[in-house]
């Protein structure tokens, strides 16, 4: 476990530090899930949609053609 010191502004933001960022992946626009578990703040990156489906097995990919014979 890594841990480091952050500041916090006085709005109450929390600043990371660009190592924070590319160790969770975090870019610029990102979205986080934040808990708060016994006391602690846990902040994870919140992953796009696009990369849910593309790591999903659920979802098949087909051509347009099959997609047509599909709904006929």
């Amino acid at each position: 476990m890594s841990e480091f010191i952050l500041n916090v502004g006085k709005k109450g933001e929390i600043y990371t530090t660009k190592k924070i960022r590319d160790a969770i992946g975090l870019k610029e626009n990102s979205k986080v899930i934040v808990k708060i578990k016994d006391g602690f703040i846990i902040v994870e990156p919140l992953p796009k949609i696009e990369e849910l489906i593309n790591k999903s097995n659920f979802v098949n990919k087909i051509s347009l053609d099959e997609l047509d014979e599909e709904l006929e």
